[in-house]
């Protein structure tokens, strides 16, 4: 129901694009399902929850370019009552570590994109240390590569609410995101 009322929410989609249809948010959820069993697949999502309480926040995902299995897309999406709460900055720490840091995903590169008109998102990415990068039209892109994080991960602070990622909590997500 998370994916569902997410992608169909006019709130949470009004920085993303037009809110889909119940029937297209069920199809996108389910073909999300299927890029999440796939041990061999570029993409996954994971469901952002609340340390304290266990509540679904969100969804993040990251999706790994074909042609460089080091380079990857973040993206995320929150629950408006988990907006303006620091929880985009948190997520982004959380998700940065996992990428760059040792036992991590293994990744070089690190970007994310957001409607330009939507400035908290990129105020999220910047207090990270992601970098403005080449603008797509309407959208607003920032990158980030291991190298500028080791270089300013001493120099940056975790300031959120205490979430954690919902792959440590796997069968706890699952019962988040189902139909």
């Amino acid at each position: 129901a998370l994916y569902c009322t997410l992608y169909t929410d006019p709130a949470v989609m009004a920085h993303i694009g037009v809110p889909l249809s119940r029937e297209a948010a069920r199809r996108g959820f389910a073909g999300a399902r299927r890029r999440n069993a796939d041990a061999t697949g570029t993409q996954r999502r994971w469901v952002v929850l609340d340390r304290t309480s266990g509540a679904a926040l969100g969804l993040f995902a990251v999706l790994r370019d074909p042609s460089d299995p080091g380079n990857a897309e973040f993206g995320a999406m929150l629950l408006p009552s988990a907006q303006g709460r620091g929880v985009a900055r948190e997520l982004c720490d959380a998700v940065c570590r996992q990428a760059f840091g040792r036992g991590g995903w293994g990744l070089h590169r690190l970007w994310a994109r957001h409607a330009a008109d939507h400035a908290v998102a990129g105020a999220a990415l910047v207090l990270t240390g992601f970098g403005p990068g080449p603008s797509l039209g309407a959208e607003a892109v920032f990158a980030l590569t291991r190298e500028r994080w080791e270089a300013k991960r001493g120099s940056l602070a975790c300031v959120g609410l205490g979430m954690m990622l919902g792959a440590h909590l796997a069968p706890r997500a699952r019962s988040h995101i189902e139909e």
